[in-house]
């Protein structure tokens, strides 16, 4: 009789056990599907149907608003943009938040000041940075403008718009990319470090051949992250140019806020968001495969 108890006793426990790690991801589980894939496969859905201004299904069109998509002009425009804005942005986000690490990487009396001073942009709200940029940037009033001996209108002339908005960009991302490189940095064994420089290697021969290799996986996952933040830049066009001049500022995210404002079928604005998370996906991919390449875990 005692076995039997016993037995019923274990098997509770047993189980408890098994479903025990189950359990602890059940909220996360929850928050999940709730926020992320139940609105993904909603907006699936939505996009093969023709929509009225408050969301309601109208009629089932299967295809037809991604053949919308694919064959508007501004949709291209906008892609074009963004692809360009990306290219631009990306490697200065690496290069330079890599630079202000290296130069504060060796403790000096007030490096705790410039650590600080690069780490600012991060603690500024975007529409706030526009602002401040906009007047540093001003074609009368500008510092920028002065300090240089420039004369030009940065958020109305079609060629420097999307420069200068890559300029405010890549400021606003410097505190966030510069904390991850300063990180990686100092974990950076000191040891191999200080055999290096027994055995004569400079200072760039161990940067180069040393720490560079070492923090590979940093510098990769901020390349994504920029990436795909880049590639959905909408806050500085809202604010300061409006897609504007000529639509040569006009992003993809930008293009879909319009058309979702203005737009009668409320699907076309479904079918842009799923168009750009498979480009950016895409883009994700193919940088993915560099990782096999140039990205070293031990």
């Amino acid at each position: 009789m005692k076995k039997v108890q016993d037995t019923a006793v274990r098997l509770p426990s047993r189980v408890l056990k098994k479903t025990e790690p189950y359990l602890f991801l059940l909220p996360a589980l929850f928050f999940a599907i709730v926020f992320t894939y139940y609105p993904f496969v909603e907006t699936i859905i939505n996009s093969l149907f023709k929509l009225n201004i408050r969301v309601e299904r109208i009629n089932f069109i299967s295809l037809q608003n991604y053949t919308m998509v694919i064959n508007n002009n501004d949709f291209r425009n906008a892609l074009y943009n963004s692809l360009r804005f990306t290219v631009m942005t990306v490697p200065f986000d690496v290069l330079i938040s890599l630079t202000l690490a290296l130069l504060s990487e060796r403790k000096r009396r007030f490096s705790w000041l410039y650590e600080m001073l690069f780490s600012v942009p991060m603690a500024i709200s975007m529409s706030a940075a526009c602002m401040i940029f906009k007047l540093l940037l001003s074609n009368s009033l500008g510092l920028f403008n002065y300090i240089f001996n420039l004369s030009i209108s940065w958020f109305f002339d079609r060629r420097y718009a999307m420069p200068g908005l890559a300029i405010i960009t890549v400021w606003m991302s410097l505190g966030y990319n510069f904390l991850y490189m300063s990180a990686a940095l100092r974990n950076v064994s000191q040891e191999v470090l200080e055999a290096a420089t027994v055995d004569g290697a400079h200072w760039y021969q161990r940067t180069l051949r040393i720490v560079i290799p070492l923090i590979t996986p940093t510098l990769f996952y901020l390349t994504c992250m920029s990436i795909v933040t880049n590639m959905m830049m909408a806050g500085p066009v809202m604010v300061l140019t409006g897609g504007g001049p000529r639509r040569s500022t006009e992003t993809l995210i930008f293009h879909m806020y319009q058309r979702t404002v203005s737009a009668t079928n409320m699907g076309y604005s479904y079918a842009v968001s799923i168009v750009i998370f498979m480009i950016v996906f895409l883009l994700i991919l193919l940088t993915f495969r560099l990782e096999k390449k140039g990205v070293f875990y031990s």
